[in-house]
């Protein structure tokens, strides 16, 4: 699980592995090359001939990993017991690491039995890379949590270029009296396209002179609309809870962290529930919301990824002509397989003739207006929104 902000993708070896699990990740921050891969070791593969296939398949995955520019991190639960100085399989282990200029960082026991178990493993060479290694016991496991910074800078938000318009504020008497006075009522067309033209120009412009159209950056953050201050507060109590237990190490201030710990987790089970929950029962009769949400919720949504172009204006003509030219060749086709001498039905002719149309009022026209769905896209010159609250 990744943040949207990191410029990250999955690498892969093109090889698997049958005495361990792995995934490697590639991080490009601030045009830096970061390759982290996690390891893990079941503990079934501790006999002879498994240790063997292990250091056989971990060697070939390191020479894929070693080779690629930038920092390397490897972590994750070997179960090696690398704190046996003396072992066979740990003194091969580390020789190996050697080999591949590599090292490895724990230095005390990250298992209730006393065993370093859990590695993190960087280039010799890249000292200034990982810093600060610790183990703590998180209580919650017989593993302990072991953490380390990374001396890289920290992505910034992500930003975009939005542009809005104040709806919301309008005064929609002032912008009926500027539709009377628009050209609107003043002009009578003489054909549909004048018409067309007119109003789409009027309105627009009278929707500039009371929303205009503005546009700024904004930063993109996490979004937890279930967050509230009550799981602030136990977050706060939380952390001071921890550092209490780390200073003192007494049974006790552990024991009420580890409560703490389970408090907030309730919360934030129980906020998201209430939520979502929310959400569900207010939008029961729209089936696209209720989607959208289930999505969410089971991380169905992906980004939609546009094939690689210098604006909006370029990509879409390079859509246009690919649809068009698919059109062409399906056209193409079709009168290929169509024989010369093929018969065709003529179409019967009617004798009914349109000519008389009845003129359309004000009256027939509301109640049509007032019916339509508050949906607009950028091709109308106002929102629909605006457009019925006007037409009284």
């Amino acid at each position: 699980m990744l943040k949207r902000s990191l410029d990250a993708e999955i690498y892969h070896t093109g090889t698997s592995y049958t005495s361990f699990e792995a995934i490697g990740v590639h991080l490009k921050v601030l045009s830096r090359d970061i390759y982290i891969l996690v390891i893990y070791r079941p503990p079934s593969s501790s006999g002879i001939n498994s240790m063997n296939t292990f250091m056989e398949e971990f060697s070939s995955c390191l020479e894929h990993y070693v080779i690629k520019p930038g920092s390397l991190m490897i972590a994750g639960d070997f179960n090696l017991h690398i704190d046996r100085s003396s072992d066979v399989s740990t003194i091969n282990f580390l020789s190996l690491l050697e080999a591949f200029n590599l090292r490895q960082h724990v230095t005390q026991a990250t298992h209730r039995a006393g065993h370093f178990l859990d590695l993190i493993i960087s280039r010799n060479d890249d000292n200034g890379f990982l810093q600060s290694v610790n183990v703590h016991d998180s209580s919650m496991s017989d593993h302990f949590t072991v953490m380390c910074s990374l001396n890289i800078r920290k992505p910034y938000f992500q930003k975009k270029m939005v542009s809005s318009r104040k709806l919301k504020s309008v005064d929609f008497d002032a912008i009926k009296s500027c539709i009377k006075r628009s050209a609107l009522l003043a002009h009578d067309p003489t054909n549909i396209s004048q018409c067309v033209d007119l109003y789409n120009s009027e309105l627009s412009r009278i929707l500039d002179c009371h929303a205009p159209l503005t546009t700024r950056v904004v930063t993109i953050r996490p979004a937890a609309p279930w967050y509230n201050d009550e799981i602030k507060i136990e977050k706060k109590r939380r952390r001071q809870l921890e550092r209490r237990w780390r200073a003192s190490g007494l049974l006790s201030d552990r024991r009420r962290f580890t409560e703490q710990c389970r408090l907030v987790n309730q919360l934030l089970w129980s906020s998201r529930s209430r939520f979502y929950s929310k959400v569900v029962n207010e939008n029961q009769s729209d089936q696209r919301k209720l989607f959208s949400t289930v999505d969410k919720l089971l991380h169905r949504t992906p980004d939609v990824i546009y094939p690689p172009h210098t604006n909006a204006e370029e990509l879409a003509r390079r859509f246009i002509t690919f649809f068009a030219n698919k059109i062409s060749t399906i056209h193409q086709g079709l009168v290929q397989r169509c024989p010369n001498d093929a018969g065709y039905v003529d179409a019967p002719i009617s004798s009914c003739t349109l000519t008389h149309f009845e003129t359309v009022s004000v009256d027939d026209l509301l109640p049509l207006a007032r019916r339509i769905s508050k949906k607009s896209c950028d091709l109308d010159p106002v929102p629909a929104q605006l457009l019925t609250g006007c037409l009284d």
